[in-house]
């Protein structure tokens, strides 16, 4: 993830660089996705709307829903995978 200036747009990484994908390769994490916290990113959660509804279309919105998606993905393989319990 990274932090956008809003004076200069110039973006830095928050945990450095390659971290994500550091722990995807020790651990076997999925990385879910790469989120850019930019300033309408927190005008809109100060606001009370996620960026998601405030803006959909933004960089940071698809950011937000791809991790989203990764997300219900890695979820519905999971439980894909789960011994199915059964009740008598």
């Amino acid at each position: 993830s990274t932090f956008e200036c809003p004076h200069c747009s110039k973006t830095t990484n928050i945990f450095g660089e390659g971290a994500a994908d550091k722990i995807h390769q020790e651990f076997g994490i999925p990385v879910l996705g790469r989120i850019a916290l930019t300033k309408s990113v927190m005008e809109s959660g100060e606001k009370g709307t996620p960026i998601v509804l405030g803006s959909p279309e933004s960089a940071a919105a698809q950011s937000f829903i791809s991790a989203a998606q990764q997300l219900a993905a890695c979820v519905s393989v999971l439980n894909f995978k789960k011994p199915k319990v059964e009740i008598s």
